[in-house]
């Protein structure tokens, strides 16, 4: 069909009604499912990649989804954005098993390919969608993630930096791109031995474009779904590489994210906690630590300390700062840093405020808050302790 001539004009002007119709017989006539199957490098780039349409390479998605004999497979597809798929142990057959990585396999092979769909000026920010999104639900297990370590490279020669650097508020490319890389990642910890072990790559990955607009709907929306992958991914690295953990804990663009992202944790609850995540990686310290790594752990929490009194406002961002001296003031010298630079103020303020809720608000819930926040002030008050005396 998809090299005849008669088939070939039918499939240009109707491709997404001819797909369709493919996906319905596919599972149901073994004839059409072992010419669809043995034709896939004729019709997959060029419907589900490379075409303009996006309901043609919805389409295209569903036939390939088609080709996997398995009922519950079939069913449990969606062509979606989300991040985190849910973890699944599908029970296939081995001769279902052989299908999907046939099919896997093909797409992994076009990962080289797929540069030539990223330039958002002629091709828009959305090619990608469903050729990643399929390739994120075909990781049912290790075994897949694991298939995916032959072609890393080309992810992140799609990635870096025409997918990274581009000042594009909302490029779902990206989105998909990383919610694919954080899933092949998970519970795989060959794959981020990859990262980990490449220093064209870790020199580089901290580099992404995030605008944090957080009176735009759409962007708001957008960051929700990306940034919990990308600093997911982030984080994984971290807890294999302490070498990694220590260059990315001085990254600029981790300062920033602190800072921009982290007093907005209801609008994005996921990224805030990997990043959080990641702070408390940035602190840890190991028996067999340089005296050069202490001094980098020490640094990295006086910079964030203050930053967060310099940025953050008592009155609206007591659980941001909560958060994040439950994890920095871990001595008196963090907690006298806290003092020096008018942290007193911006708790006062934070405790005025719960205090007016927890006493005015009758549907609000804030004793944790409050406790917690009690106890912090408490414990900065009592590092003071041996320098009252002094002049």
């Amino acid at each position: 069909m998809f090299k005849s001539c008669a088939s070939q004009k039918v499939i240009e002007y109707n491709p997404s009604q001819c797909l369709d119709w493919l996906a319905v017989q596919t599972p149901r006539n073994k004839l059409a499912h072992s010419w669809v199957l043995q034709n896939m490098e004729n019709w997959v780039e060029r419907f589900l990649l490379a075409h303009n349409y996006p309901r043609v390479r919805t389409s295209a998605a569903y036939l390939l989804v088609s080709l996997i004999p398995s009922n519950s497979f079939r069913q449990m597809f969606r062509s979606t954005r989300s991040l985190h798929l849910p973890t699944r142990e599908l029970p296939l057959s081995p001769d279902t098993t052989v299908v999907l990585h046939q099919v896997y396999n093909l797409l992994l092979g076009l990962l080289g390919r797929a540069k030539l769909y990223v330039d958002a000026s002629v091709h828009g920010t959305t090619k990608l969608v469903q050729y990643f999104s399929f390739m994120t639900y075909c990781l049912i297990s290790k075994t897949e993630k694991l298939m995916f370590s032959g072609y890393f490279m080309d992810l992140w020669n799609l990635f870096q930096p025409k997918l990274s650097e581009p000042a594009i508020a909302t490029n779902h490319n990206k989105q998909a791109l990383l919610s694919f890389w954080y899933n092949v990642c998970v519970d795989c910890p060959e794959n981020v031995r990859l990262v980990v072990q490449n220093p064209v790559v870790t020199k580089n990955i901290a580099f992404n474009y995030i605008l944090a607009d957080h009176d735009d709907q759409e962007v708001v929306l957008f960051n929700r779904g990306m940034l919990p992958a990308y600093y997911g991914i982030l984080r994984m690295c971290c807890e294999q590489s302490p070498t990694f953990t220590r260059q990315l804990a001085s990254h600029q663009n981790i300062q920033w994210a602190f800072k921009n992202l982290t007093p907005h944790a209801s609008q994005y609850p996921g990224a805030v906690e990997e990043l959080f995540n990641l702070m408390q990686l940035f602190v840890a310290q190991r028996a067999d630590m340089k005296e050069e790594e202490l001094e980098d752990i020490k640094q990295f929490k006086k910079t964030t300390i203050s930053c967060y009194l310099r940025c953050l406002d008592g009155r609206s961002c007591w659980t941001t700062l909560i958060s994040a001296f439950r994890v920095l003031l871990e001595n008196d010298e963090d907690r006298l840093l806290v003092v020096f630079n008018r942290g007193l103020v911006l708790m006062t303020e934070s405790f005025n405020t719960l205090h007016m809720m927890y006493h005015e608000a009758t549907a609000c819930h804030v004793t944790g808050d409050l406790v917690e926040l009690l106890s912090i002030f408490l414990s900065v008050l009592k590092s003071t302790r041996p320098y009252l005396q002094r002049k």
